[in-house]
């Protein structure tokens, strides 16, 4: 939802991240693992709330999509500060 905030444009289709992201680069800006992400993303897809093709990110449902993020519950924070990810392969399409 921040990404679509920052990056995103609306559609008519909904809402368009105007960056590519491959799962990796996905990983690296939540902190979890590449294998968890693309699970994740499989599952938003076959649930309609968003669409994945050729590492564009399209947001169909964010209505449905920030209800449920908003029931996950939230991990604890660590004690130490995580080390700010480097998106090496994230570029910017207008």
């Amino acid at each position: 939802l921040d990404l679509a905030e920052q990056y995103g444009h609306a559609t008519d289709e909904g809402m368009q991240l105007r960056i590519k992201l491959s799962h990796q680069d996905l990983a690296n800006i939540i902190g979890s693992t590449r294998e968890t992400v693309t699970v994740v993303l499989g599952e938003l897809q076959r649930e309609g709330m968003i669409e994945i093709a050729r590492r564009r990110v399209k947001i169909v449902d964010l209505a449905k999509l920030g209800r449920e993020v908003h029931q996950v519950p939230v991990p604890p924070q660590p004690s130490h500060p995580a080390p700010t990810p480097h998106l090496h392969r994230m570029s910017i399409v207008s």
